[in-house]
Formats: structure tokens, sequence, C-alpha cells
């Protein structure tokens, strides 16, 4: 790159080294989660961008402790409780990505984030709001994006045991077995995945098999999805630990051969 030498080049320089220096201070995110949490007419637009923003400054190492902050986790989670699907689908997400790192996971939880996103995949039973004109079935791939990032994300959070204590305290099962029989499968597979998590707990694993939801997981075995069929072996083998359901891991070594 060549820079002119000129009054002008130096002026663009130094203004551009001053974006730079907002950004490793942190003073852009800071301004862009200002952005989010602001609630008057007409910010819309500016809240989509400043979510794309940070979607983008998120994967800059020196820049992700001022978005995954208190504060900013505080603030993309409360984007969920909006009923424009469509700005909750961009922070949502983010909250997908956010959630791989243990340092969001307290964070996640103290603000009520966890039970917000179990509320969540109960979006298909709620009326969907949306700004632009849309279809009734982009309305229901929208839904579903939400419920399977929703999903995604509880997958990861439920890898930490204070935060399996919130799920296990809540009506999730029943929520969990409505996807496992449905045919979507993007959300079957992390509501697989997070259930697994959960039933490391005793008093959960409890809760599965009197749901009598390990016949629908069994189903799972004969699709020819790697990932969805390596999900419910795995959800199987994890409840077998319960004298119970040893007849069932007998049954899925069968299914799967």
């Amino acid at each position: 790159m060549v820079i002119e030498a000129s009054p002008n080049s130096y002026r663009r320089i130094s203004t551009l080294l001053n974006y730079v220096q907002a950004l490793i201070d942190g003073k852009a995110v800071k301004l862009f989660l200002n952005v989010i949490e602001a609630n008057f007419l007409g910010v819309r637009k500016c809240q989509f961008a400043a979510l794309r923003c940070l979607s983008k400054l998120i994967n800059c190492r020196v820049l992700q402790k001022d978005v995954m902050s208190t504060r900013g986790v505080f603030l993309l989670f409360r984007c969920l409780n909006n009923s424009d699907y469509e700005l909750m689908l961009s922070a949502i997400q983010m909250i997908s990505d956010i959630s791989s790192d243990p340092s969001s996971w307290a964070a996640s939880r103290d603000c009520g984030g966890v039970q917000k996103l179990i509320n969540l995949l109960n979006a298909h039973q709620t009326k969907l709001t949306c700004t632009s004109q849309t279809s009734k079935s982009d309305l229901l791939k929208l839904k579903l994006t939400v419920a399977q990032y929703a999903a995604k994300s509880l997958s990861i959070l439920y890898k930490d045991e204070e935060n399996r204590r919130v799920a296990c305290a809540s009506n999730i099962i029943n929520v969990c077995q409505f996807w496992i029989r449905s045919k979507h499968q993007n959300v079957t597979i992390p509501i697989l995945i997070l259930l697994q998590h959960l039933s490391l707990a005793s008093s959960f694993r409890k809760q599965v098999n009197d749901s009598g939801m390990i016949t629908d997981v069994l189903h799972h075995l004969r699709s020819n999805n790697m990932e969805l069929k390596q999900a419910a072996a795995d959800l199987i083998l994890t409840v077998s630990h319960s004298h119970h359901h040893h007849k069932h891991t007998r049954m899925a070594n069968v299914l799967q051969n």
C-alpha cells in the first residue's frame, strides 16, 4: 500500500488510527452496547447494525472481554424479551457464539438468560411478530431458527452444573419431548445433546425415564443423518446408567447394527 505524502493523507491516517485505538480501548463496543440498550422509536435499524458490528468484533480476542462483559451478556439476553423475532434472531446468533466461552456461563445464568432460552424453545406456540412482509413459510422458518439457536446455546450452557440446576427446576422435559418427536432435525440434534448433559444428574435421568422419551429417541437410531443418530445413541448411553433402561441400551445396539 502506497501512502501519499500530503497533509490530507496524514489526517486520514490519524483519523483511522483514532478509530483503531477506540476499538482497542473498548469504546466502540460500549457505543454499540449503548445502542442496543436504547429504547425509543426509530432505533431498530441502528440496533441491527450494532449487533452486526459486535458479531464481527467478538472474533477479535482483544475485544471479546468487552463484548462478553456482564453488561454485554445482559443486553444480548434482553433482546430475547422483544416480540420482534428478526431482532431476536440477530441477538441469539451471538448468544450461541459466546456460550462456547465458559466465562459467559455465570453471567448468562445470573441475568435469567438460561430461563429465557428455555422459554424460546416454546416459540413455536407463540404468536410471531415481524415488521417486514413475510410469508407463513418464512415465519415458520424464523421460529425454527430461533429454536435451533436456543437449543444450541443451552446444549453448551448445560455443561455447567449450576445452569443444569436451573433446567431441572423448569418444565424443559416437556418441551424437549415435543422437539424429539418433531421432524426438524436442526432443532432435535442440539436438544438431544442438552438432554445428555442434563441427564448427568440422577434426578433428571429419572424424569427422562418416567417421561417415556427414550422410546422416541430410539427411532432416531434409524436415521440416515449420522449426527442425529450419534446424538441419540449418546443420550441413550447416558440414560442407561439407570438400571431400568439397560433394556433400551440393548435395543439401541440392535437398531444401530
